[in-house]
């Protein structure tokens, strides 16, 4: 928001020919949005395309003349028009019916997110933030957030991470086609947004990209010890401390004192491989999608792949297209929905749009997030209105896409109201089901052989296979404790205090744990509040409060 508001709004060096180029090439909505806020006027709502061009390359020209900055969007009766206008009707099918307006608190949030939270940007630097000591454990996406937080503060840390690079998530996943099923511009930070996303929905890399040039950028990756493994964090009462234990790739061992220990190691950071009987007898290749070896060919091979989620329907169709056959055994039917412009690469000009154009990236970002949170909210609740409308949509599209195959639409219809699961997104998965060298199978795995995979269910018979792949997840529910142990007052273990339901004060930290936080923990994944990125700022932003 300040490149707008506190210098020049168009650079002098910009020529008339990109902006032409860039407003054709421009969502219509936003640039109303835009026209409107620059002039002040509220009749640019309602204009036509040409209307709107016409007007906003005068403004823009006068801009580049002048070298003014543009004016902010703020609280006054007509941004609440430009909120509303935001919330016109957006490009998913699936949800067509859920329109409802946002709750004033929610839209004075979504303010202050597209401020990129100066309020909070204010506290800092700390006082005497010099003395003090966070580890962190993990610089993915949670923990370079608080690893910015810190470097903004003046806070002395370091983070442990176990592997040998930055990204966390997207520097362990990187199987064929592997993306990001939430819209690229709400995955990214509010203080950093990334004007170079090519895909509406980014790949893998860029993700990683992304985050690596946010480390460069706060030279976070000097605070960094890659291959250190944290074993356990253990609090000492006396000293008001944190020991933190860590192993090294070369088995050597270690301790860290800190005032404060951070686990950032997120949910999808521990793949989980089911305990099937055999799996070690298997004479062919295996490997988890989050672990993948790159030096496996599928060419001519029959392939297993164990589970039906996201990473299936994102790595399948690339198998497919190569294995000879491809057997996928799916515990549960899975809902995904079609998304229109998942696939789809940003136009050269809207690209231009989104690094040049005041406020179009902040408006494109507000009405992505507005659709996320209070549109959603209802949607979210079993039999509500919304949720069966959402049912019957999306029911009607499973039928529409299986019509001539009733014995595939029947395995793969789920039973079971929409967003009871992470609702996924159609990337070409009731095309790859109707490959003739594609099975479904409706049931978990019972054991592995030396040769073949064996369903559980005993109506399915046993799969031959060269390779199997473990789509099956990560071990999300144990959060932090899949990875270490820690122990707070007393030596009491948080697992212990856990038991079967974990819990935390807004998802981050747990009494009789002082000064132990955590991102991503119970309760604060993704629903219907954006991204997770956004839940991370978010996070770190509390954090940083607390230490001051």
């Amino acid at each position: 928001m300040d490149r707008w508001v506190n210098q020049a709004a168009v650079a002098a060096h910009v020529s008339e020919d990109c902006i032409r180029g860039g407003l054709r090439d421009a969502k219509l909505v936003l640039l109303q949005i835009i026209t409107a806020q620059l002039t002040a006027e509220e009749k640019w709502l309602k204009a036509d395309r040409q209307a709107v061009e016409t007007k906003l390359l005068e403004l823009l020209l006068q801009l580049r003349a002048s070298q003014a900055p543009a004016a902010a969007p703020d609280s006054s009766p007509l941004f609440q028009q430009l909120v509303r206008h935001a919330g016109l009707e957006m490009q998913d099918e699936a949800l067509k019916t859920v329109r409802r307006p946002m709750s004033q608190s929610a839209r004075a949030f979504l303010l202050d997110e597209m401020y990129g939270y100066p309020s909070s940007a204010a506290q800092l630097p700390l006082q005497g933030a010099g003395s003090f000591h966070v580890v962190i454990c993990g610089i993915g996406v949670c923990g370079l957030a608080v690893a910015i937080r810190l470097k903004k503060a003046g806070v002395p840390f370091t983070v442990l991470e176990s592997s040998e690079g930055i990204g966390g998530t997207w520097h362990h996943n990187v199987y064929p086609n592997v993306g990001c099923d939430t819209p690229s511009h709400v995955y990214s930070f509010s203080s950093d947004p990334n004007a170079d996303w090519t895909r509406y929905f980014a790949k893998g890399h860029e993700n990683n990209e992304y985050l690596n040039r946010l480390a460069d950028k706060y030279e976070v990756t000097k605070h960094v010890l890659f291959g250190h493994s944290v074993d356990s964090a253990t609090f000492d009462s006396s000293s008001g401390c944190w020991s933190v234990a860590f192993h090294r790739k070369d088995g050597s061992k270690g301790l860290m004192a800190a005032n404060v220990y951070v686990s950032a190691v997120g949910m999808l950071s521990m793949p989980k491989i089911p305990h099937v009987a055999g799996r070690e007898d298997f004479e062919g290749k295996q490997c988890h999608t989050a672990r993948w070896d790159g030096e496996v060919s599928f060419v001519g091979k029959h392939v297993a792949i164990v589970g039906s989620g996201a990473s299936c329907m994102q790595v399948a169709p690339t198998l497919a297209a190569v294995a000879s056959h491809v057997t996928i055994f799916q515990g549960t039917p899975q809902w995904c929905s079609r998304i229109p412009n998942y696939k789809w690469e940003i136009p050269e000009g809207e690209r231009w749009c989104f690094a040049n154009l005041p406020f179009y990236e902040r408006w494109y970002r507000f009405q992505l997030l507005a659709h996320f949170t209070d549109i959603y909210e209802e949607m979210m609740t079993a039999e509500s209105a919304e949720n069966t409308s959402l049912w019957q949509s999306l029911k009607a599209y499973y039928e529409d896409q299986l019509a001539e195959h009733p014995d595939l639409l029947k395995k793969a219809l789920p039973d079971y109201p929409p967003a009871c699961t992470r609702l996924l997104v159609d990337n070409g998965w009731f095309e790859l089901l109707k490959r003739k060298n594609v099975t479904l199978i409706n049931s978990h795995v019972s054991r592995v052989q030396s040769k073949s995979v064996v369903a559980e269910n005993p109506g399915e018979v046993a799969a031959d296979v060269d390779i199997i792949v473990w789509a099956t997840g990560f071990r999300s529910t144990e959060f932090c404790l899949a990875a270490m142990k820690i122990f707070g007052r007393d030596g009491l273990a948080l697992q212990d205090f856990w038991g079967r339901e974990p819990s935390a004060y807004l998802g981050v930290s747990v009494p009789r744990f002082p000064n132990f936080f955590m991102t991503y923990g119970p309760n604060s994944n993704v629903a219907a509040g954006g991204s997770i990125v956004w839940v991370a700022e978010n996070q770190a932003t509390h954090f940083s409060v607390r230490q001051h």
